[in-house]
Formats: C-alpha cells, sequence, structure tokens
C-alpha cells in the first residue's frame, strides 16, 4: 500500500511520508525487516539523492533502521550502504553557520555510526572517521547525538588503532559539544564530558586533552571544560 505513494510521479510529501513510514516500520521489525529489503533499499537510495532535504534526512534514517534492525544479515552490504549515503556526509558550509538545515547530514551519519556499532571491522575506519569528525558538529537533528558521540568516543576509549590515528580531531570533536554555543542535547553533551574524563585518565590521551583546554579561547569554556573534564 505505500509502494505506490514513493514513486517518482508522487508529490514529494508524499514520498517523504512513505519513507519516514518505512523508517518508522523498520525499526520495530529486528531481523525481519529483511524481508522488505528489496523492495524498501532501491527507494531509499533514490531518495538519498533527492534534491529535497527531508526525502534524503528520511532515506538516511530508512537505511539506520534497516542497518540497526537486521543485524549481522546485512553486514555484508555494509559497502554498497556507505556508498550511498557517502555523498551525504559532507556538510555544506551554510549548515556550519546556524542550526537550520542539515538534518540530511545528521542523519547519514547516524546510519554509518549505527554501521560502525554493528561490525566495526566491516567499516573502512581510516576513510569513514575523517569524513565524518569533519562533518560535525551536528547541525539540526541534535536527538541524532547520543548515538554519533557514543560511537566515535567508544572507539577512541577502545584504543582503536583508526580512531587513535585521528585523536587530536576526535577529542576536540568531543570538547566542542561542552562549549557554551553548542545546541547538542544534554544526552550527547554527558556522554562526551564521561568520554574525556576517561581519556584524561588514560596517559596516552591525557596531554592531548589538556592540549584542547589549552586551546580554548573563551573563558567561560574554558571554566567549563575544567569543571566537568579536568577536576
Amino acid at each position: 500500500y505505500l509502494i505506490k505513494f514513493a514513486k517518482p510521479n508522487r508529490l514529494y510529501s508524499d514520498r517523504t511520508m512513505a519513507v519516514g513510514c518505512y523508517a518508522d516500520v523498520l525499526a520495530c521489525l529486528g531481523p525481519a525487516s529483511l524481508t522488505y529489503a528489496d523492495s524498501v533499499m532501491p527507494i531509499a537510495q533514490a531518495g538519498l539523492a533527492d534534491r529535497m532535504e527531508g526525502m534524503r534526512r528520511n532515506s538516511a534514517v530508512c537505511v539506520g533502521s534497516l542497518v540497526q534492525s537486521a543485524g549481522a544479515a546485512l553486514h555484508p552490504h555494509y559497502m554498497i550502504l556507505l556508498q550511498w549515503l557517502s555523498p551525504l556526509c559532507v556538510r555544506q558550509e551554510k549548515h556550519r553557520q546556524s542550526d537550520n538545515g542539515g538534518a540530511d547530514v545528521d542523519n547519514a551519519l547516524s546510519a554509518v555510526a549505527k554501521m560502525i556499532n554493528s561490525a566495526p571491522t566491516t567499516v573502512p575506519l581510516a576513510q569513514v572517521l575523517p569524513v565524518m569528525i569533519q562533518a560535525l558538529p551536528l547541525s539540526d537533528d541534535h536527538q541524532e547525538g547520543p548515538g554519533v558521540y557514543s560511537c566515535l568516543s567508544g572507539l577512541l576509549i577502545r584504543n582503536e588503532p583508526n580512531a587513535v590515528a585521528v585523536a587530536p580531531q576526535l577529542i576536540a570533536a568531543l570538547g566542542e559539544v561542552l562549549t557554551h554555543n553548542s545546541s547538542a542535547v544534554d544526552e550527547t553533551k554527558g556522554i562526551c564530558a564521561s568520554a574525556l574524563r576517561e581519556l584524561v585518565r588514560n596517559p596516552a590521551y591525557t596531554s592531548i586533552v589538556q592540549s584542547y583546554c589549552a586551546s580554548l579561547t573563551d573563558p567561560q569554556d574554558v571554566e567549563s571544560f575544567r569543571v566537568k573534564v579536568l577536576n
């Protein structure tokens, strides 16, 4: 019944609604979601390249829902999913200047984070992590923050080699969430503060965390970082 609403000749609002419904349902189906992958994924693939942001973001959520529900059965298909999502994981400069727009990027980053959480060895982290870091902070859909930042901080805490290679950039991304002008939700801030407290106690990262603090120019941010992380 929903497929007909997702056809290219339908109104944008119909297509966006249909893909959004797919995303919500797939998230609840668990492994049974694979039954519908052949029907839904071509629609999501096209939606990721749509000219309308709403269609792109719902399509990214749809991919993330399938990743989370299908589990190991989808691991062999991660590379093609990453190829679909890759163009969306580049933040346009205009989205860095405000909280208006860019949710499609946020949702794409969340889908990639779910892949990493499910099977990090199937994701080419050496190529993926720099792209994700460059796209941070999240611009519009801040509810994706806990998933994205817990994924990235977890890699560093576990000393994953590709994360260690970009440790200064990752630590800066975590620290940015704690600045006074951050729009991150409280849960994301808590995740980042907790991760940084753990990292600063690790001799491998102590100097990097301290160097990040020293790079802050706003006295309010410096004091907040000291209280939340260093004290």
